[in-house]
């Protein structure tokens, strides 16, 4: 049969038959269901596979049903399983309850999660992430980063963990430190903890002091801590006052009634004094002293 396509030889590729052999009609696409005799109300498959598409049109093969256990709302999503499974950002949670037929969620392909307030608002989240490309971070907020850490670690993605952690490490100051603590001991995270009383540490005059630096205020960061956290405050802000006070670039204050200088440890003046009194923060009568416990 005469296809209308010429074999020739001995031509280089920019002769003028090889020119027109590449320009030849090859026709149109015509694979559309519609134009095949299908319903044209049926659906196509899309474009990109997702988990937020409509689960026919996507042929999803699993849906997970999250429910928040404050506000017990729940929300369902259908994903496909060779992505939260067996992709390049998959979970080895699903993993594994994928590659038993034992479970009773094998049998009706449905998966029903409880997790905490944050947690589910953040689920969506590790989803987007599991079907992004590898060269795309997580869409994370500092109100969403310590449970998406908390999702990394329940349902086995490392890669999201690594991501958030990098979030993290960019985001946590001392304007947020309160926030990063709340998430941090709902979901008993010891690393977080320990960096956000690192951070309150050397950020203890934001932390703690009025702005006019003449009294202690109630902090929302202090008000979380236990009585030994705080104590881990004070003992990282004192060190940190001591090295200010060894540097070479220390600027002693300047007062109108010069006071003797002291390095505040014990019952001296103008340092910090911790009292017996736990979760007690007050000055004591000694003029520029901070008494705290």
């Amino acid at each position: 049969m005469d296809w209308g396509i010429t074999k020739t030889k001995g031509f280089s590729k920019n002769t003028e038959q090889d020119i027109m052999e590449r320009t030849i009609d090859l026709g149109s696409y015509d694979g559309d269901v519609a134009n095949n005799g299908g319903d044209k109300g049926e659906k196509l498959p899309p474009k990109e596979l997702t988990w937020n598409r409509d689960p026919i049109a996507s042929l999803s093969d699993w849906t997970i049903v999250v429910t928040s256990n404050e506000s017990k709302k729940t929300k369902t999503y259908h994903v496909h399983k060779c992505v939260v499974g067996a992709g390049p950002r998959s979970s080895q949670y699903f993993f594994k309850l994928f590659s038993t037929s034992q479970m009773e969620e094998c049998q009706t392909c449905t998966s029903k999660l409880d997790l905490e307030e944050n947690a589910a608002v953040a689920f969506p989240r590790m989803l987007d992430f599991m079907y992004a490309s590898k060269e795309v971070e997580v869409q994370v907020k500092t109100e969403t980063a310590v449970a998406l850490r908390h999702l990394a670690n329940y349902f086995g993605v490392p890669t999201l963990f690594e991501s958030a952690k990098k979030f993290i490490r960019q985001d946590i100051d001392r304007f947020n430190v309160h926030i990063y603590l709340k998430e941090a001991q709902q979901y008993h995270d010891q690393s977080i903890i320990k960096a956000t009383i690192a951070i309150a540490g050397k950020s203890w005059r934001h932390l703690l002091l009025s702005v006019d630096g003449t009294k202690i205020r109630e902090s929302p960061y202090m008000k979380l801590l236990s009585s030994e956290e705080q104590v881990d405050v004070m003992k990282l802000a004192l060190l940190d006052k001591a090295k200010q006070i060894t540097s070479p670039n220390f600027d002693f204050p300047v007062s109108p009634n010069p006071q003797p200088f002291h390095t505040g440890m014990n019952n001296e003046p103008n340092g910090f004094v911790f009292s017996n009194q736990p979760n007690a923060f007050s000055f004591s009568n000694q003029p520029n002293a901070y008494n705290m416990s």
